[in-house]
């Protein structure tokens, strides 16, 4: 297996793997063209779904995991231009899809400065229970401590029982519980898990 940065031209696999990891939520939070989206965010640079964040894992020279990571200074820089590429992408669709958001928001927590991020964590179901979520864990974590970062954080759905005992497993913690949600006729609520990673120094 091998584990390596994205390129630009992938976005069908980014998009396939990211919506295993919220089947429920991002149609209900991006609408039905919630695959186009992901696929044009994905091919752009400086936003929060741009191949500059995403490290695929591959087998056989097949992408089979993905995982979406960054630091509080690029979720806080690149948030207008995720905005601005949704705008440019939906036109006339993106005002419902700005009260949605605005909901997500109010569920969500924010990420601080010292916390490296999992944006998204997903593999193929076909290759689960192979340790490969662990090998991309693994890399996210490393990334994490040669930035310099103390801790790393996640949010998991309150009913993603699977996804917390990994976590769990994994030495997370539960930090915080968002409160619930109602998008799209569904409800959703997430809680943020940490871990302790003890950063290297950067000097």
């Amino acid at each position: 297996m091998e584990i390596r940065i994205a390129q630009p031209h992938e976005s069908a696999d980014f998009a396939r793997l990211v919506l295993f990891s919220g089947p429920r939520l991002l149609p209900a939070l991006f609408g039905p063209r919630v695959e186009d989206l992901l696929r044009f965010l994905f091919t752009r640079p400086n936003n929060l779904f741009s191949f500059e964040h995403v490290r695929f894992a591959l087998a056989n020279e097949r992408i089979i995991g993905v995982a979406l990571a960054m630091d509080a200074h690029t979720y806080n820089r690149e948030g207008p231009g995720t905005a601005a590429g949704m705008l440019r992408f939906l036109k006339g669709g993106f005002l419902p899809l700005f009260f949605r958001l605005l909901r997500i928001y109010r569920m969500s927590h924010t990420i601080t400065t010292g916390q490296y991020y999992l944006s998204c964590l997903a593999v193929a179901p076909e290759f689960r229970g192979k340790g490969i979520g662990k090998n991309l864990l693994d890399v996210f974590e490393h990334e994490g401590r040669a930035l310099g970062m103390g801790e790393t954080a996640l949010d998991v759905e309150v009913d993603n029982r699977n996804a917390r005992r990994f976590y769990l497993r994994e030495g997370y913690e539960f930090r915080k519980e968002g409160p619930s949600v109602l998008l799209g006729g569904q409800r959703f609520q997430f809680i943020r898990m940490v871990k302790k990673v003890h950063g290297l120094s950067r000097s």
